[in-house]
């Protein structure tokens, strides 16, 4: 059985690998909108996606760092 402190540990690497890749993303999909001059629509699909890439690599990392 797992301890309180490695669960936590795990939701903290998640919580922290999600927030850098967020940051990063959204720093990527901003640049490519401001340079390639693309619409509303774009934009939005880049805003959730950058959320949901953001939580995959979090909770890979995770996944990763806890084998």
């Amino acid at each position: 059985m797992e301890s309180r402190w490695s669960v936590i540990k795990f939701g903290l690497i998640a919580v922290g690998a999600t927030a850098a890749a967020y940051i990063v993303l959204t720093a990527v999909f901003r640049l490519n909108c401001w340079i390639g001059g693309h619409n509303m629509m774009e934009a939005i699909y880049g805003g959730f996606a950058a959320y949901v890439l953001a939580i995959a690599i979090g909770v890979e990392y995770a996944c990763d760092r806890r084998e």
